[in-house]
């Protein structure tokens, strides 16, 4: 069961550059949070990975040809951080070179006026999440609710629930309170 249960999951890749900013172009100096809300929407990358025979096999389910960062976030003015160093996210396609994510990014801040230097970029698979059929069809969340202790087993986190703080929060405490509390 469990592995029918975990066996598949879709995924998004985030990637994480780390920049150096020479301008911040039209954004004051004092950027904390800048984003590009429009276009995450219209972000549909994902693919899917499952378990066949031991080995993990991805499959690409969509790739938008979309790789525009989604948010730039500059810690050094949010948290007094010595280090400039700032973070810029793209929601990408696993299929996408480093040197195309690469372009992208650039040319994303420079419509901006904003002039960069990538330090370090990192690439994970993220968000990991059932399709709606799974879901509504094949109950998934609820039999993996059903299974939470048996075998001396617990899932808990983004991989039972939506990959938002509060809703992970909300599910681990209804299992600690339903389930632990009542052992």
């Amino acid at each position: 069961e469990e592995e029918a249960l975990f066996g598949s999951y879709s995924y998004h890749e985030l990637v994480v550059n780390m920049v150096n900013l020479s301008t911040t172009g039209m954004l004051p100096s004092d950027v904390q949070v800048f984003g590009w809300p429009d276009i995450i929407e219209e972000q549909s990358d994902f693919y899917r990975m499952s378990l066949v025979k031991g080995k993990v096999v991805r499959k690409m389910y969509d790739a938008d040809g979309d790789e525009t960062p989604t948010g730039l976030r500059h810690d050094a003015n949010i948290k007094n951080f010595t280090n400039p160093v700032v973070s810029v996210f793209q929601i990408a396609s696993p299929l996408s070179s480093d040197a195309e994510l690469t372009a992208v990014l650039h040319d994303s801040l420079e419509t901006f006026g904003i002039e960069s230097q990538l330090i370090y970029r990192d690439r994970w698979d993220y968000m990991p999440f059932f399709k709606l059929e799974e879901v509504v069809k094949e109950r998934k969340p609820w039999r993996i609710w059903d299974l939470q202790g048996k075998h001396r087993t617990w899932w808990v986190g983004s991989y039972v629930s939506f990959e938002s703080v509060a809703d992970i929060l909300d599910y681990n405490l209804k299992l600690v309170n339903s389930r632990l509390c009542g052992v």
